[in-house]
Parts: structure tokens; C-alpha cells; sequence
């Protein structure tokens, strides 16, 4: 079934933004190293990343990524979050 305009451009609006809290988050350039990583996943929107309040907050698509995809990531560059 072919998807009109108005269903197509609500789709690509779909998002969500889930927060992690990351304890070995300590340093601008975790940080950088984080927003480069998540990026890389299809899907991710945007990424905010507070350094002294040791949390990431990150936007995307539920139909392209899921926030256990986002955690592995986190945890492949050494970020164990909760």
C-alpha cells in the first residue's frame, strides 16, 4: 500500500529521546568520543551529552533503533550505563 504524503512526512517525524546516565563520563572528550559513536547508529537524531551531570541524552527514531542498540554502543566504547 503506497503511503501518502501526510503519512510519509509523519513518519520520518517519529522520535523519542531516552537519557542514560553514564558514571565514566568524565571528560569533553568522552563526550566527543560519544557523539561520534551514537551517530553512527541508524536513526539517531541527536545527541546531548552533560559531562558533569554524567548523563546522555539521545533522540531517535523507535523504528530504526531501539535503546538496548544504544547501550551496546555505549558499552563497545567502554561506557557502561544504566
Amino acid at each position: 500500500m503506497k503511503k501518502t504524503k501526510q503519512q510519509a512526512f509523519t513518519a520520518t517525524l517519529a522520535r523519542t529521546t531516552h537519557r542514560f546516565t553514564v558514571e565514566a563520563l568524565d571528560c569533553s572528550d568522552c563526550g566527543a568520543d560519544v557523539r561520534t559513536n551514537l551517530r553512527q547508529l541508524p536513526g539517531i537524531q541527536a545527541v546531548n551529552v552533560n559531562v558533569p551531570g554524567r548523563e546522555i541524552a539521545v533522540t531517535f527514531d523507535p523504528a530504526r533503533v531501539a535503546p538496548d542498540d544504544i547501550r551496546v554502543k555505549l558499552e563497545s566504547i567502554g561506557l557502561g550505563c544504566s
